[in-house]
């Protein structure tokens, strides 16, 4: 089976289900996380939905950009985007191409998802470039989603 990299930022791959339906054995995946064993069906919806892509595609753009998978990283051989990213300086970023703004890197820390929604504001305003009328129509919630 194909190995894909999850670029949403949260997908529950339910394992097994109960009689009734609810799940009984899932796994919890987050962005970057390699997904595998998923059905053709599913594949394709999450395709379709830009929620992954194969992780064949992943590596051929970070190898072009110098980055080698499987070279260390918590995952004990097994290199997430997130660690590509860090590795390579942010290069491969999994931000879709149409996240407008926000979607800069920068040398500067992000916020804590702890912050408050001011702090989450100026980060957004001073660092991502995002217009300030922009960053105040937005919850706490909104900001950390498209920024983090």
């Amino acid at each position: 089976m194909t190995d894909y990299v999850l670029t949403a930022s949260r997908f529950d791959q339910v394992l097994e289900r109960y009689e009734n339906g609810a799940p009984k054995r899932m796994i919890k995946h987050r962005r970057g996380d390699i997904v595998t064993d998923l059905p053709d069906v599913e594949v394709e919806r999450l395709l379709r939905a830009g929620a992954i892509r194969p992780a064949a595609d992943v590596e051929a753009s970070s190898e072009s950009a110098g980055v080698v998978l499987g070279a260390g990283g918590a995952g004990g051989g097994t290199t997430t985007l997130g660690e590509m990213q860090n590795a390579n300086g942010g290069a491969g970023s999994a931000a879709p191409e149409n996240a407008g703004a926000g979607a800069g890197t920068t040398d500067v820390e992000m916020p804590k998802k702890t912050a408050s929604t001011d702090e989450w504001r100026d980060y957004a305003v001073n660092h991502r470039d995002m217009p300030r009328e922009v960053a105040d129509s937005k919850s706490r919630a909104e900001l950390i989603e498209e920024l983090a």
